[in-house]
C-alpha cells in the first residue's frame, strides 16, 4: 500500500501499473496480485485509506466546537482546509473513478457502510442535533448531502482554477458556511470567527508523497 501510494503521488493513477509497483518492491509484476485481485481492488484499498484521514480530521476539527453549530463551522471549515491543502488527497477520494471500480464499493458498501464512515457519520450527528432529531431522518440525510455538495462545488471550482468571478474561496468559504448552517436547521446562525489557521493541521497522504518527489526531482 505504501508503495503503491508513492507510485500515485508521483505519477498519478494513469502512470500506475502493477508492474511499476513490482519494480518499486523489488518483486515481480505479479506479485502483488497476490494481495489485490486487480489495479482497481488496490485503489479503492488506497481511496478508503484516504478516506480515512479525511474523515479523522473532519472529527478533530469538529471535536473542540461546544454547540452544534460551532461543530458545523469547524467541519464545513476543516473540509475547506483539507482540500486546499491536500489536492491529491482530495481528488483522488472524489475523482478518478472507473465507474466499474465505484459500482462495486456501492454493491459492496452500500449507503449502510457510507453512513458508518468516519467525517459523514460526524455530518449526520451534527445536523441530527442542530434538528433534534434522528441522524436517519430523511431531512437530515437531503441536508447532509446539501451541506457536502456546496462544499465539494467550492472546493472543486478551486482546485480546478475556475473561480474567475472575483472574490477567491478564502473571501466566499466564511458567508457559505453561515449559510450552511442556516440550511442545516440553526436558528442561531451569526458570523463566525474561527479562522482555518485554528484548525488541527492537515496531515495528507499522497499530497505529502508528491511534494517530497517534487523535491527531490529539483535537486
Amino acid at each position: 500500500m505504501e508503495a503503491a501510494v508513492a507510485i500515485v503521488a508521483e505519477s498519478g493513477l494513469e502512470g500506475f501499473s502493477m508492474r511499476a509497483l513490482g519494480q518499486r518492491l523489488g518483486t515481480t509484476q505479479m506479485m502483488p496480485y497476490r494481495h489485490f485481485a486487480s489495479k482497481d481492488a488496490l485503489f479503492v484499498e488506497i481511496k478508503r485509506l484516504v478516506f480515512d484521514r479525511f474523515g479523522a480530521y473532519l472529527d478533530a476539527c469538529a471535536s473542540s466546537g461546544r454547540t452544534p453549530e460551532a461543530r458545523l463551522r469547524r467541519h464545513c471549515l476543516g473540509y475547506i482546509k483539507f482540500g486546499c491543502e491536500a489536492p491529491a488527497d482530495y481528488q483522488l477520494i472524489f475523482g478518478h473513478w472507473s465507474r466499474s471500480a465505484y459500482q462495486a464499493v456501492l454493491a459492496a458498501d452500500g449507503v449502510r457502510s457510507l453512513n458508518m464512515t468516519r467525517g459523514w457519520s460526524a455530518a449526520l450527528d451534527i445536523v441530527a442535533e442542530l434538528r433534534d432529531t434522528s441522524r436517519e431522518d430523511r431531512d437530515v440525510i437531503v441536508t447532509c448531502h446539501t451541506v457536502w455538495g456546496a462544499l465539494h462545488g467550492l472546493v472543486s471550482l478551486h482546485l480546478a482554477r475556475k473561480l474567475g468571478f472575483g472574490p477567491t474561496i478564502e473571501e466566499i468559504a466564511p458567508s457559505l458556511i453561515e449559510n450552511l448552517v442556516q440550511i442545516a436547521g440553526s436558528k442561531r446562525a451569526s458570523r463566525s470567527s474561527i479562522r482555518a489557521a485554528d484548525l488541527p493541521i492537515v496531515q495528507p497522504l499522497l499530497s505529502a508523497n508528491a511534494k517530497r518527489s517534487r523535491s527531490r526531482s529539483s535537486r
